[in-house]
């Protein structure tokens, strides 16, 4: 005969249980949509620097912009890693915090590339409401600390320019 512990016969055991179960399938298919956004939203930043700003002049000689080796190397840095954990490691609770940080850096990328416009910033409010798929208020808070940061030290950097 089979033993049937006390733990599994309370409901609010088994619907603790049940929570986490979906909970841990919910993350796992939304690791893999930001995978797939993340290297969208890559292509799409260096994709828009090379409309917006392909090149810089000095005189009559010119070189590719500032903004363009931002969007391919910074946005690579934010997209790649990210991607690549979000598909291989899909559900991991690391990933959930790594996704908010990025989010949100993109943003500050798009931002930057825009020259600060204030259309881009609504970007952010996109983010977060994507990043509400997670259904977890600490990723919401990671990704709000790091856009205050964020905007924080550019305020400080213009300051002193």
């Amino acid at each position: 005969m089979k033993s049937v512990s006390a733990e599994t016969l309370d409901p609010s055991f088994r619907l603790e249980s049940h929570f986490q179960s979906q909970l841990n399938s919910n993350g796992s298919m939304v690791d893999r949509i930001f995978a797939s956004l993340m290297l969208l939203q890559y292509v799409g930043c260096v994709i828009a620097a090379l409309i917006v700003t392909p090149k810089t002049w000095a005189g009559t000689e010119y070189s590719v912009h500032f903004h363009v080796w931002t969007a391919v190397l910074f946005g690579g840095l934010l997209a790649i890693p990210t991607a690549i954990s979000g598909l291989a490691r899909s559900g991991a609770r690391l990933n959930q915090y790594a996704f908010a940080v990025s989010q949100m850096l993109f943003s500050s990328l798009i931002i930057h590339l825009s020259g600060g416009r204030l259309e881009s910033h609504f970007h952010i409010f996109g983010s977060i409401a994507f990043l509400a798929a997670y259904r977890d208020p600490r990723v919401i808070l990671v990704a709000t600390v790091v856009t205050a940061v964020d905007h924080f030290a550019r305020a400080l950097i213009r300051a002193r320019l």
